[in-house]
């Protein structure tokens, strides 16, 4: 059964008899909805992950409940996720205009945050790894003593292949160790934060550590990026404001549903609301 199939289907319920449990228009989340609902909003302390999962059923009820007003859904006692995310994304796409961008803003935009518009930095490089498991603290203290040892002998005119050919267990010991051509986002976040720091071509002055071990790394050739230009950022900056204007926009919507409804047992605040995250 699916996430809105366990917490609609059975869960919410119209309530015939008084109880203290949340509810939207007549319509009770119950102390069950709100605990299975908590697994999908993990949080520092269970008190919050409770009011973030009681926050998220109340905003799907409220939309819910709008939905069937104008008559886009009936909300019966057992909806389906399919029937509940079509009326949700039917009634968004109704009732919330959202205008694109005009060039003036995606411009000014720009202007304003050049920096996060640029190619992707590339290097080219090979390495040598030792491995040793990261709980075994005995085994990590020899991979660092012998990657010491072969920085020693390359930094001595040694062939970087021949000790990638010997020592290393990475498949690119086939290469002599080449890696080819990396970008960000191709290698674990450890190896890449460190290899990325290298500012210098050639083999690095310290072995690099990682979850799989020690890298002994050789710099081959480096590629900054390069600023992109507007007319080449515009399309991801209309996007991207069009995005964060869409979400003001629902965040709007939903505080005026919220004003017509009648929620009991529940403060709901709508600008930190799960649907908007």
């Amino acid at each position: 059964m699916s996430h809105s199939e366990k917490v609609l289907d059975v869960n919410i319920v119209v309530q015939t008899e008084p109880a203290a449990d949340i509810t939207v228009n007549g319509r009770t989340i119950t102390e069950q909805a709100i605990a299975a609902e908590m697994q999908y909003h993990p949080a520092p302390s269970r008190e919050e992950a409770y009011q973030l999962a009681a926050r998220a059923l109340v905003v799907r009820l409220l939309l819910l409940h709008k939905a069937d007003q104008l008559g886009i859904t009936a909300v019966d006692a057992e909806p389906t996720e399919v029937a509940v995310e079509s009326a949700i994304s039917e009634l968004i796409e109704q009732e919330v205009q959202v205008p694109e961008p005009d060039d003036v803003s995606c411009r000014h935009y720009f202007d304003n945050n050049q920096h996060k518009f640029r190619t992707q930095d590339l290097i080219e490089a090979s390495h040598i790894l030792l491995p040793a498991a990261p709980d075994d603290l005995k085994e990590r203290r020899r991979m660092r003593e012998l990657a010491d040892e072969i920085l020693t002998k390359l930094n001595q005119g040694a062939s970087f292949k021949d000790q990638a050919s010997h020592y290393s267990v990475c498949p690119s010991k086939k290469e002599g160790g080449h890696l080819g051509q990396l970008s960000r986002g191709q290698t674990v976040e450890e190896f890449e934060r460190q290899v990325f720091a290298l500012v210098e071509t050639g083999i690095a002055k310290k072995p690099i550590e990682s979850r799989y071990g020690f890298h002994i790394v050789r710099i081959d050739h480096r590629v900054e990026g390069q600023l992109l230009g507007f007319s080449e950022a515009k399309s991801r900056i209309s996007n991207y404001l069009q995005e964060r204007v869409k979400r003001k926009a629902i965040s709007q919507f939903i505080e005026f549903i919220a004003g017509e409804a009648e929620i009991k047992g529940f403060d709901l605040n709508v600008s930190d609301s799960p649907l908007l995250q």
